[in-house]
């Protein structure tokens, strides 16, 4: 949904459409094979991705890079604490405020992250295996598929936007 959309006389067609790539999104994720043993196939702050990318694709926090380096920071981050420390209540702390902190350093400020970070503290991988698995298999593996899937309903909704405007 574009900002074209949103000031258009077809805000209620905006939001079905919006409602529509949440809803193709969530289905695609939830079919993709888990890598993870026990993990969770849809992860809560994915959601909140798709649908921050759908809303305001011309935001900073929607940007492509901004969500690929933000996800793979919180990912690495929430692994690497789970191991520091032995607490799950410190480990997460840690996990969300490192991770602010490096979306900061990077200029990547995807607010959704932060509860990835969280995900990756509470799946606690035990080997560098799981780790990769998660890092890779899962998070930045459904990160891109986002990215394809949000990008390509963005341009399509682009398209269909532009061309009820000229009617």
């Amino acid at each position: 949904m574009s900002v074209e959309c949103a000031n258009s006389v077809a805000k209620n067609l905006c939001v079905v459409w919006l409602a529509c790539g949440l809803f193709i999104c969530t289905i695609i994720l939830g079919i993709m094979p888990n890598v993870v043993a026990d993990g969770a196939p849809l992860v809560a702050p994915m959601g909140a991705s798709v649908m921050l990318m759908l809303l305001a694709p011309k935001s900073a926090f929607a940007r492509p890079r901004s969500v690929v380096l933000a996800n793979f920071l919180a990912t690495a981050i929430g692994l690497v604490v789970t191991h520091v420390f032995p607490s799950l209540l410190m480990a997460s702390a840690a996990a969300m405020a490192l991770t602010i902190g490096a979306m900061g350093a990077f200029r990547a400020i995807h607010p959704p992250s932060a509860g990835i970070a969280l995900f990756a503290v509470s799946q606690g991988a035990q080997s560098a295996s799981d780790g990769f698995a998660l890092l890779f298999g899962g998070v930045m593996t459904r990160t891109a598929v986002i990215l394809v899937l949000v990008i390509g309903l963005n341009r399509l909704g682009d398209v269909i936007w532009k061309r009820q405007a000229k009617v």
